[in-house]
């Protein structure tokens, strides 16, 4: 929990703010957090009183990928598929109700340049996540998704009937596409 939550922020937190953020008594997530730290998977800045993820969380992490069977393939087929159609290129799997990235090739016009690998994002908010969901029932896609469906921002599909009208088309359609759902 102490990864995960130092991975979803974007700057490193205070001990106190992971306290906030997690709930843990003070004294033992120093303990935790002093342990993590001597085993490199938690970093501090200059000062020691800001945490984030380490250099172990990346080896942990290109391990899993080094693992995937497919990926390999996956990279010359990006490659194609970006100079075929300009676009950046993403190749991922579902992870429930996310989607979880593991390779991406960027625009080769893109002004700004995002990685996304290890990024996880709530599937109904992405075109890759809609493609992957159309592929199910909407009794599946149902009981995979939570109750309240999260945005990103004001153009994120969250209502349930609108999220199966989009996965209808995607159907018809036989690809799906972002329109400012998770990054405007």
């Amino acid at each position: 929990k102490i990864l995960e939550t130092l991975a979803a922020s974007p700057t490193r937190l205070t001990l106190s703010e992971l306290q906030e953020r997690m709930g843990y008594p003070r004294s033992s997530l120093h303990a935790l957090v002093r342990t993590l730290r001597e085993l490199k998977w938690v970093e501090a800045d200059e000062s020691g009183s800001a945490f984030g993820v380490g250099p172990h969380a990346l080896l942990s992490g290109t391990a899993y990928l080094d693992r995937d069977p497919a990926l390999r393939f996956a990279y010359e087929t990006l490659e194609d598929l970006r100079t075929e159609v300009g676009y950046t290129i993403h190749y991922a799997r579902r992870d429930d109700a996310h989607v979880l990235y593991l390779a991406s090739r960027e625009s080769r016009d893109s002004v700004r340049l995002v990685s996304r690998v290890g990024r996880r994002l709530p599937a109904n908010v992405t075109g890759l996540g809609q493609a992957l969901l159309a592929d199910l029932t909407e009794a599946e896609v149902d009981d995979l998704l939570p109750a309240d469906l999260e945005g990103l921002t004001p153009n994120s599909i969250t209502d349930r009937a609108a999220l199966h009208a989009e996965l209808d088309a995607v159907r018809k359609r036989g690809w799906a596409f972002e329109r400012e759902q998770n990054t405007e």
